[in-house]
C-alpha cells in the first residue's frame, strides 16, 4: 500500500500499522515521494491525505488509478467538504483522520479483498 500523507509522523505511523497487520506499505509525504514510488512499482491500493500541503490528494489519486499506478484508493482526511467527499466517494473510499484504528483497518481489509477478487475473475 502507498501511504501519502504531509505530516510525516503520521505516514509513517500509518505505514508501521500496515506492515505490522500484514501489509506491505511505503510512506511518503509529497506528491512527488508518492509518483516516485508509484512509477517505480504499482501498488494495489493508496492511501490518500486530501489535502498535501500545497499538492490535491485527489487530483493525485485520480492520475494514479487512471495511469493503473495504484489499483484503489483510500482517502483518509480531516478535511470532510462536500464537494471533497462526493470526489473522494467516486475514486474510492473515504475514512475519517478520526476513525478507529479498527475502523480504518476493517476498510483497508475490504478494499484488499474487493482488490483479489477483481484479480482472479
Amino acid at each position: 500500500m502507498l501511504v501519502v500523507d504531509d505530516n510525516a509522523l503520521l505516514s509513517t505511523s500509518l505505514a508501521r500499522l500496515l506492515a505490522q497487520s500484514g501489509y506491505e506499505a511505503r510512506a511518503t509525504t509529497t506528491a512527488a515521494e508518492a509518483l516516485e514510488a508509484a512509477y517505480a512499482r504499482a501498488f494495489d491500493c493508496g492511501i490518500f491525505d486530501i489535502r498535501l500541503g500545497a499538492d490535491d490528494g485527489l487530483t493525485l489519486a485520480q492520475r494514479l488509478l487512471e495511469e493503473g499506478r495504484v489499483r484503489a484508493a483510500v482517502f483518509f482526511s480531516a478535511t470532510l467538504l462536500r464537494t471533497d467527499r462526493r470526489r473522494a466517494n467516486r475514486l474510492g473510499v473515504l475514512v475519517s483522520k478520526a476513525a478507529s484504528v479498527d475502523r480504518v483497518l476493517g476498510v483497508l481489509a475490504r478494499v484488499a479483498a474487493k482488490q483479489s477478487l477483481r484479480a482472479q475473475r
